[in-house]
């Protein structure tokens, strides 16, 4: 099977040609440039790279972000490249040797079925803090959502097995968060291994296109959302609870807790799955192991809150009271178990 080496630009810096001309014929089977909606004063550095190295550009007229040029470039690759298998992708900023380049290559061949990220070691004195903190935060967020431990989480020396073509297609973002959403997508399908590589940030990296605040948020704005979505639905089933077990079903005797209980869950978490699927991810959204796992935790939370109302329904305190007791204890359990967890894959 064929390997392609895919590398989005956006308005080139001069190091870039100079990179792109160390390439040999049979270091890869196609050369890719994606032109991600670079200014017009740029169309003769493209030019050049077409005519001076082993590189196709393809472009487009607007700048959509490092992931739509991503998924861009692996579309073109899929449809030209017979017999592809694995997709090759590198910074266009220089933070990617070519000598690291080729070695991540020859690990993908010995791990065929995994996932190669070449890895910086972002702890060096030299490493921008705003790279050093963006990484941290990654990597916690990743190991929050996934249970894997990666050193670095935002390079993007990658080389994807053809396994994983149909997520990185799917994946949400056009954007940096791009890469993250695929390492969280891809985590319950396939193995990673990691590769050490040098640790470029020549002149503080200010080649790099990346926004500290506006794509930061980009980055956290889905799980984020999702968290306060879920808070909302949540005040809203303790509306309803007291509304279903005051006015609704207080006569129904010991269905009372049940029918008011059952109603004010599935009503709240209809409205949750409904604005999670058509609103935060506008219908992208990929069903993995952790949001499985999720919705049995919601199921058991509903079904272990209707048990302990029932064992309460005698005490003086009101039942939606009770019911905001239990649902709170239960998620500061979940929490605590998921802290532990945490702690337990940092050491690993």
């Amino acid at each position: 099977m064929k390997i392609a080496l895919c590398i989005p630009i956006y308005e080139p810096s001069d190091k870039v040609l100079p990179f792109l001309k160390q390439f040999r014929e049979g270091d890869f089977d196609a050369f890719l440039v994606v032109n991600d909606g670079s200014d017009s004063r740029f169309d003769e550095i493209y030019q050049r790279i077409e005519e001076e190295t082993l590189f196709h550009v393809v472009s487009y007229e607007k700048n959509h972000g490092k992931g739509y040029a991503l998924r861009y470039g692996f579309t073109y690759l899929r449809e030209h490249v017979e017999d592809l298998g694995w997709i090759e992708t590198a910074d266009g900023d220089g933070q990617h040797t070519y000598s690291d380049i080729l070695h991540v290559k020859q690990v993908a061949f010995e791990n065929p079925d995994s996932l190669i990220l070449g890895s910086r070691d972002i702890h060096l004195p030299y490493v921008p803090d705003r790279s050093k903190i963006g990484n941290k935060l990654s990597n916690a967020y990743f190991l929050w959502e996934t249970n894997h431990n990666l050193k670095d989480t935002q390079t993007g020396l990658r080389v994807i097995p053809k396994k994983l073509f149909p997520i990185a297609n799917r994946t949400y973002g056009n954007r940096f968060e791009y890469e993250l959403n695929f390492l969280t997508n891809s985590a319950p399908v396939t193995p990673f291994v990691e590769v050490d590589i040098e640790t470029v940030y020549e002149g503080n990296n200010t080649g790099s296109h990346f926004r500290p605040i506006h794509d930061t948020v980009r980055l956290y704005r889905i799980p984020l959302l999702t968290k306060v979505l879920r808070i909302a639905c949540w005040a809203l089933e303790l509306v309803l609870f007291f509304v279903f077990s005051t006015f609704v079903f207080q006569n129904e005797g010991n269905l009372m807790i049940f029918a008011s209980n059952t109603g004010a869950w599935y009503s709240s978490y209809f409205l949750f799955f409904f604005l999670l699927v058509f609103a935060i991810y506008q219908c992208k959204m990929r069903i993995t192991r952790r949001q499985l796992f999720l919705l049995f935790y919601h199921f058991a939370t509903y079904g272990i809150t209707t048990l302990l109302l029932y064992l309460v329904k005698d005490t003086p305190l009101p039942l939606t009271l009770w019911k905001f007791f239990f649902d709170a204890a239960l998620l500061t359990l979940w929490f605590i178990i998921h802290i532990i967890s945490y702690k337990i894959h940092l050491k690993k």
